[in-house]
C-alpha cells in the first residue's frame, strides 16, 4: 500500500453448472453438506435410494433415479474438492511464502530492481506448480515501464454463457526497497521488507490460487493478478486495465488484498463494498462458512480511498473490494518484518476470501456497478435513525428489586399519567399485570411496552387489601419493536434503524445497525413482507441477523395477553 493520507472437472459437473441445477443461494441448513453459497436441489428425496430394487420401477423412473445419483455424485465430488482446497490454505504455507518475499535478500522488492525481479521469479515458479494458465502478454508476465512486471494467472470458466465474465483477485507484490524521503516513514537507506505491505496480501493470493487449482472449473473465469509498481502510484493495475487484455465490461468484480497481516481483535476493514448490490451479504455468508467458530469482525467502511489497487477498478465503474487489517506503527518502516505477521489471522482471512471468490464465480447473476456509490462516498450513508420519543405508557417507577413473592413495589407515580388515572399510588404492590404474575423489573418493562391499551392490574395496598384496577396505557402496543429500512446496496434484506427499549427485539439483543436476513428460516424479501410478518408475529420466531459480517440467530418472543 503506497504512502497516503489514509491508508469433477467432469462432463456431468459442467453440464449441471450450465443448466443451473446444482447451485442455488445459500441456506444454513445445507451448510453441513454443501460448500459456500450453493445448495443441492433436493430432488434425491424422491429418487431411488442406493441399493433399492430398481427393477420394480418403470424405465423412466430408473432413468430419473440414475440422473439424480449422478447429480449427487457430482455435488459430493465438488464438496470434497472444496474441503481439500480450503485445507490447503494453512498458516505454515503462508509463513513460508511471506518469509521468502519479505527476506532481506529481496531488498524490499522495489519495482524494476533485482529484488523485485527475484520476487516475480519466485511467484512464477510457484504458479508453474499449479494447473492454472498463464494470462500475461509474455506467458505469466505482462511487462511495462522497463523492468516492471505484472504476474497473471487464469482459471478458465466452464459455463457457456458466463465463462467470458471475469473475477479478478489481486495483490501487489512490490514494496519500497531501501526507502526514500517520499515513501519511508523512517529508516531511509535500510531494507524495507514490507512483510505486511504487501507480502501478506501476496501470500494470501498465492494460497488462494493454489486452492482454486484444487477445484473443477467454475462458471466464471478467475484471474489472479500479482501487481507490480503499486507503490509508485498503482501503475501495474492501471496498466493492465489500460492494456485491454480483459475488456473492462467483462470484469464482474475485483477483490484486492493489501496489508492483511496484522489481524487484531478479529477486525478486517472492507472498502468499496457498496459498489455492487449484495456484496455485504456475500462477504458475511462467506465469513460464516470459512470461520464458523470464530467469525471475522468486518468493518464495512463507506469511504473509498485511492490508496491501493482497488481504485483503478472502482474509478472505472467496476465493482471492487479492498481488504486490509488497517495501518500500524511499522507501516513503511524497516521494522515491517515477517516475524511480526499474524499468520493464523492471514489464514482465516485467506479462507474467507477463497469462499467469497468461489461464491462470486458461481452465482448465476452478479449485479452491475452501483453508480450511486460515488455520491454515497461523498455524503455518507445513515444506517441508524432513532425513532421519535413517545410519552411513557404507564408513568410510574418502582423498586429495582422485586419483593419475596414476585411483587413490584411502586415508588413514584407521575401526576396525570395512566398509572395515576388508575389509582396506583406509591408503596402499592403490583401483584399481577394482565395475566402475568411473578413479576420482576425486566418482565414488567417488557409487558408495559407490549400490552394492549386496556390492562387489568392487581394491586395490594399498604393496608393489605387487594384490588384490581384497569389501566388505560398511553400509545400503541409494540409486537416486535424494530424500526427498519431498505438499502439498495443490500437487496432482499432489511436494516434495523432503531430498537424500542424493553421491546421483544431489545430483549432478544437486536441492535440498531443490524441486518435481518431471514425470518423463521425464510428470506426476508421486501420490507413490506417483513412488516407484514412483524405485525402478525404471534409466537417465538427466529431471526437471522448480521452484525459486522457475523451472522447469528436470535429469537423474538412477543408477549401476548389474553
Amino acid at each position: 500500500m503506497p504512502a497516503s493520507p489514509g491508508k469433477m472437472s467432469s462432463q456431468v459437473f459442467a453440464g449441471l453448472l450450465t443448466v443451473g441445477l446444482l447451485f442455488q443461494p445459500a441456506s444454513p441448513q445445507f451448510e453441513s453438506t454443501v460448500w459456500g453459497s450453493s445448495a443441492i436441489v433436493s430432488a434425491a428425496a424422491w429418487a431411488a435410494e442406493p441399493g433399492s430394487d430398481e427393477a420394480a420401477l418403470p424405465p423412466s423412473s430408473i432413468s430419473i433415479a440414475a440422473n439424480h445419483r449422478e447429480l449427487n455424485s457430482a455435488a459430493n465430488a465438488f464438496s470434497i474438492a472444496m474441503t481439500k482446497a480450503e485445507a490447503s490454505i494453512t498458516a505454515g504455507a503462508l509463513k513460508q511464502s511471506a518469509g521468502v518475499l519479505a527476506s532481506d535478500s529481496l531488498e524490499g522488492r522495489q519495482a524494476g530492481t533485482r529484488g523485485g525481479q527475484a520476487a516475480a521469479a519466485y511467484l512464477v515458479t510457484e504458479l508453474k506448480k499449479t494447473r492454472l494458465q498463464p494470462a500475461g502478454t509474455a506467458s505469466w508476465y505482462q511487462e511495462f515501464r522497463g523492468d516492471c512486471k505484472n504476474i497473471l494467472a487464469r482459471k478458465p470458466g466452464s459455463d457457456p454463457s458466463l465463462k467470458d465474465e471475469v473475477i479478478v483477485l489481486g495483490a501487489h507484490y512490490d514494496h519500497v526497497g531501501y526507502g526514500n524521503p517520499n515513501n519511508s516513514r523512517g529508516g531511509v537507506g535500510q531494507v524495507h521488507n514490507g512483510a505486511d505491505d504487501n507480502a501478506s496480501g501476496t501470500s494470501l493470493l498465492l494460497s488462494v490460487a493454489r486452492a482454486f487449482d484444487e477445484l473443477p472449473p467454475l462458471k466464471r473465469t478467475v484471474i489472479f493478478a500479482f501487481w507490480d509498481s503499486e507503490e509508485n502510484g498503482l501503475l501495474g493495475s492501471t496498466h493492465w486495465l489500460d492494456s485491454g487484455l480483459v475488456p473492462a465490461a467483462r470484469i464482474r468484480n475485483s477483490i484486492n488484498t493489501d496489508m492483511v497481516g496484522r489481524l487484531r481483535k478479529d477486525l478486517v476493514k472492507v472498502q468499496a463494498w457498496r459498489s455492487q448490490a449484495g456484496l455485504r451479504q456475500a462477504m458475511s455468508l462467506a465469513n460464516q462458512r470459512a470461520n464458523p467458530q470464530a467469525n471475522l469482525f468486518l468493518k464495512f467502511d463507506d469511504t473509498v480511498i485511492a490508496d491501493s489497487d482497488h481504485w483503478p477498478f472502482f474509478s472505472r465503474r467496476i465493482p471492487a473490494l479492498q481488504i486490509d487489517t488497517e495501518l500500524h506503527d511499522d507501516y513503511h518502516r524497516p521494522t515491517d518484518d515477517a516475524d511480526r505477521l499474524n499468520f493464523e489471522g492471514i489464514e482465516r482471512i485467506s479462507r474467507w476470501v477463497f469462499h467469497l471468490a468461489v461464491d462470486l464465480a458461481e452465482r448465476d447473476t452478479l449485479a452491475p456497478f452501483r453508480e450511486d456509490v460515488f455520491e454515497e462516498v461523498k455524503r455518507g450513508v445513515r444506517y441508524v435513525s432513532p425513532v421519535a420519543a413517545t410519552p411513557p405508557r404507564l408513568g410510574m417507577t418502582w423498586q429495582g428489586i422485586p419483593g419475596d413473592r414476585g411483587e413490584i413495589i411502586v415508588e413514584q407515580v407521575r401526576k396525570g399519567s395512566p398509572a395515576d388515572g388508575a389509582g396506583i399510588e406509591p408503596d402499592d404492590r403490583i401483584l399481577a399485570f394482565g395475566p402475568y404474575h411473578d413479576l420482576n423489573t425486566k418482565l414488567l418493562k417488557s409487558l408495559v411496552v407490549t400490552a394492549p391499551r386496556e390492562v387489568p392490574v392487581e394491586l395490594q395496598k399498604p393496608d393489605g387489601t387487594v384490588r384490581t384496577t384497569r389501566v388505560s396505557l398511553a400509545g400503541a402496543p409494540v409486537r416486535v419493536g424494530l424500526a427498519t429500512r431498505t438499502d439498495p446496496a443490500m437487496p432482499g434484506v432489511v436494516g434495523v434503524t432503531d430498537v424500542i427499549p424493553n421491546s421483544p427485539a431489545a430483549v432478544a439483543g437486536v441492535l440498531p445497525g443490524d441486518w435481518i436476513y431471514r425470518v423463521a428460516g425464510e428470506p426476508v424479501g421486501t420490507i413490506q413482507n417483513w412488516r407484514q410478518l412483524a405485525d402478525h408475529m404471534s409466537q417465538a420466531t427466529e431471526l437471522e441477523i448480521e452484525r459486522n459480517g457475523r451472522i447469528r440467530t436470535v429469537t423474538i418472543e412477543p408477549l401476548l395477553f389474553e
